[in-house]
């Protein structure tokens, strides 16, 4: 899907971004997607599992307990995404360091082969 968007694209938008550039964002989605469907989306279940499996538990065990620290978990939520949200951001500035830095090494490369051609 991702490598039919980029052939649909016109030929000034192929020309206005580097060649590393492209290269190197396709790479790093393609990594975070098949780390999303992977370890990501089984960690999701088992702790979910856990965590409904650890109430009943705790329910069953001494109630009184468990709604009392039940009720500290909106600030949990609350910190929980918070990380998700700056990892996210981390992420996105990770991303685009690595695109750039794709751009700059096929610059290199292919003044390198340029010079070589010219036989200096």
């Amino acid at each position: 899907v991702y490598l039919a968007a980029l052939l649909r694209q016109e030929v000034a938008w192929v020309d206005a971004h580097r060649l590393g550039e492209i290269a190197a964002s396709y790479e790093q989605e393609c990594l975070q997607v098949e780390a999303a469907v992977g370890k990501e989306l089984g960690a999701l279940f088992r702790n979910a599992s856990t965590a409904v499996g650890a109430t009943c538990l705790a329910l069953a065990q001494g109630w009184k307990m468990t709604l009392a620290l039940l009720a500290c978990l909106p600030l949990l939520v609350l910190v929980m995404a918070a990380t998700r949200r700056l990892r996210r951001d981390l992420g996105e500035a990770v991303r685009r360091t690595v695109a750039l830095s794709g751009a700059l090494c096929d610059q290199a490369v292919t003044s390198v082969r340029t010079v070589a051609s010219l036989g200096a």
